[in-house]
């Protein structure tokens, strides 16, 4: 077009047109390129239009500009592009100040007295893909600068932040490496709604990413911070309605997650905050309305520590959806009040509310070595899974905290069936019973310091007691039970009365044979013995007479009543002794008979 120049390549070497990078910066207009080749260039470079002054490795490396002890490359116009050269031996790298959409790249700053980048009041800059090593303060610094992007830097040892904002806002501090600085890692004050993502910043001397002093409305997400000596990640001091999130926090010297100090309405989610020091994560000091959500804190294993604590009046805490596994603690409300603690899980953790006031506790999972501590009062328990011993819930301290919901609430029972009760918790050593199978025992589980919870749940059918799914038992067909007949009771007859035993007549002697006739003894008739009448066939009236002849005799008056002689028909003694009476009088007949026989 009519008017326009084209652009210019000014071209800065031994042999070349130009042999200092001023020069040719003093003779390039607007949009023009200044190429610098390798070589050494002792001077203090201010680019004052907007050119791209590109550093190029011709052989001999980058080229390299010594600021001695000054300020190597200053920037001092808009739109102006540096990349490819090593700054060394400056009060600073490259200073911007108060200039817009500059484009910093690929450049490497070290040993600098001071940073190694520097920002002042300069807005909308990007600063990408710079390495900075060695600087006697720090790596990137900005102040009352905004809307930077600050991106790809790899930062080490320097004596102070590796990168750091001060009254700032709007900036994109991403996917840098700062390691091994001297003081903080990443580091923003008095600067709001900038945004912290993807960087690393591991072994800093203190924190890996601070927000600091009244830093608000901030995004720090997705960094990787191990092995800082004090804190991961920390929000300090009046910093309000930040967010913390994915970030990994491992192996810090004190707290992997650290909030304090009247920093209120932080959100801490989805963070990794593992083998620290003390804490992994950490709300105290005033810091209200804090919620902390969906992380993982496990292995943070100093005594008395924990893997979340809130703590020193930071009430209305929310602790939720948290893995908080093998800790001193699992989560700690130390003196604070108000917090929600739900849907977490732990494994050899604890639940500890020491100097704490009503707060509610609900749906949380506590298994193996695992124990609650209650000293405080009107604190509130239920559907929480303890899947340990009972025994191992310690109340303190504190009056009317309170083992279940303080309403009816719906649930789902072992056996898949839904119901409205009010609810207590889940206990790995009660067993119920549970007659109704709604999930709920029917007798409290006992808890120390008086406490009971009142409404046990079950995880599970007790074994005693209803089944999770009864079949209904039918009722059985009652069996008629046959009436017995009857059995008769025998009618004795009556036993006529016996006549009274006739006195015997006097047995005759016997007939001696005559002594004169000599025959053979004869053997003596012996004297017949009078077989007594028995009793238990008498015929009435007769006797026996000693010839064994039968004669009637009149029987006498009965002298013994009718009763006595029944009891002696009926009693069983008076009946054997008759039998054997009989027996025996059968017995001398029989004799007799013999005898008679052989006379």
């Amino acid at each position: 077009m009519p008017g326009v120049m084209a652009a210019s390549t000014l071209t800065v070497g031994a042999g070349e047109t130009y042999t200092t990078i001023q020069s040719a910066i003093d003779a390039a207009a607007d949009g023009d390129t200044v190429v610098v080749q390798s070589g050494t260039y002792v001077e203090r470079v201010v680019v004052d239009k907007a050119i791209t002054l590109t550093g190029v490795d011709t052989g001999g490396g980058m080229p390299v500009v010594d600021g001695t002890r000054q300020v190597p490359i200053t920037i001092s116009a808009d739109g102006v592009t540096v990349r490819g050269f090593n700054l060394t031996n400056g009060s600073c790298g490259i200073y911007v100040n108060s200039y817009q959409c500059n484009i910093i790249t690929g450049n490497r700053v070290n040993d600098a007295v001071g940073d190694g980048i520097r920002l002042r009041s300069s807005n909308s800059n990007t600063v990408t893909g710079n390495t900075i090593v060695n600087t006697g303060t720090g790596g990137i610094d900005g102040d009352s600068s905004n809307d930077n992007a600050v991106s790809g830097n790899t930062i080490s040892d320097t004596g102070g932040d590796g990168i750091s904002f001060s009254d700032s806002s709007g900036n994109t501090i991403s996917d840098n490496t700062v390691n091994d600085n001297g003081w903080y890692g990443i580091v923003v004050v008095e600067s709001s709604h900038n945004v912290i993502s993807g960087n690393t910043a591991n072994n800093n001397f203190k924190c890996g990413i601070s927000l600091y002093r009244s830093s608000s409305n901030n995004i720090v997400s997705g960094n990787t911070v191990n092995n800082n000596r004090e804190m991961g990640i920390e929000v300090y001091d009046k910093s309000n309605d930040n967010q913390i999130s994915g970030n990994m926090a491992i192996g810090n010297g004190v707290n992997g997650i650290d909030v304090r100090s009247y920093c209120n309405r932080t959100l801490a989610t989805g963070n990794t905050a593992n083998n620290n020091g003390e804490y992994g994560i950490s709300i105290g000091w005033w810091s209200v309305d804090t919620t902390v959500t969906g992380n993982t804190a496990n292995d943070n294993t100093a005594v008395g520590c924990a893997g979340i604590i809130i703590r020193y009046h930071s009430d209305n805490g929310i602790v939720s959806g948290n893995t908080a596994n093998r800790n001193s603690n699992g989560i700690s409300i130390y003196n604070a009040d108000s917090a929600a603690v739900y849907d977490n899980a732990m494994e050899k953790g604890s639940i500890k509310l020491d100097m704490a006031n009503n707060n509610i506790c609900h749906d949380n999972t506590l298994t193996g070595d695992s124990f609650v501590t209650v000293s405080g009062s009107n604190n509130i328990f239920w559907m929480n899974k303890f899947l340990f011993d009972s025994d191992d819930v310690y109340v303190l301290s504190g009056t009317s905290n309170r083992w279940n919901s303080t309403a009816p609430m719906s649930y789902t029972s072992y056996d898949g069936t839904t119901h409205t009760n009010y609810t207590g918790n889940y206990w790995s050593d009660y067993a119920g019973p549970d007659a109704n199978t709604d999930g709920i025992g029917d007798a409290a589980c006992a808890i120390s310091g008086g406490n009971n919870d009142r409404y046990p749940m079950l995880l599970e059918a007790p074994d005693t007691g209803a089944l999770p799914t009864p079949t209904p038992t039918p009722t059985p067909t009652p069996t008629p039970t046959p009436t017995p007949t009857p059995t008769p009771t025998p009618t004795h007859a009556p036993t006529p009365t016996p006549a009274p035993a006739a006195t015997p007549a006097p047995t005759a002697a016997p007939t001696a044979a005559p002594t004169a006739t000599p025959s053979p003894t004869p053997v003596p008739t012996p004297t017949s013995t009078p077989i007594p009448t028995p009793v238990i066939t008498p015929r009435p009236g007769v006797v026996l007479a000693a010839s064994d002849e039968v004669t009637p005799t009149p029987a006498p008056a009965v002298t013994q009543s009718a009763t006595g002689l029944n009891d002696l028909c009926c009693s069983p003694c008076p009946m054997l002794l008759l039998l054997a009476l009989f027996i025996v009088l059968i017995i001398a007949a029989y004799y007799l008979t013999r005898k008679k026989d052989k006379s």
